[in-house]
């Protein structure tokens, strides 16, 4: 939840985070740029919902340019246990419906960010 995704949240020759910013309160707001290698470059952002340190955060998402989400905010609900290998991560990413192609594609990419997450974490 700070700017140090943007050292790990990469896919290298596609895309990278840029000027992440988050106030982590209730009601404090976030936003990051998505910029990829062509050039081409789209904002995320929303507002931070709950903070329940170190165990859980909650926020919305506003993506200006998906497709396949349109205009629609969506909801996230991070939490953060202790487990003998490090923390248990767990996602929930609410307000898909009817939008059954988003769903897939946003499990597929928080699945892949997750990995990064762990790679860069074990590098740690």
């Amino acid at each position: 939840m700070t700017s140090e995704v943007e050292r790990w949240w990469t896919l290298p020759g596609v895309y990278r985070l840029k000027d992440w910013r988050a106030d982590l309160r209730p009601q404090g707001a976030w936003s990051v740029c998505v910029a990829f290698c062509d050039s081409r470059s789209f904002d995320e952002w929303g507002e931070i919902c709950a903070v329940e340190a170190p165990s859980r955060v909650v926020l919305t998402r506003h993506f200006a340019a998906d497709p396949l989400i349109s205009e629609r905010e969506t909801t996230l609900a991070c939490r953060f246990e202790s487990s003998p290998r490090g923390a248990l991560i767990t996602l929930r990413e609410d307000g898909f419906l009817g939008r059954p192609q988003a769903v897939h594609v946003a499990a597929e990419n928080w699945e892949k960010i997750l990995g990064w997450l762990d790679a860069h974490l074990s590098r740690a």
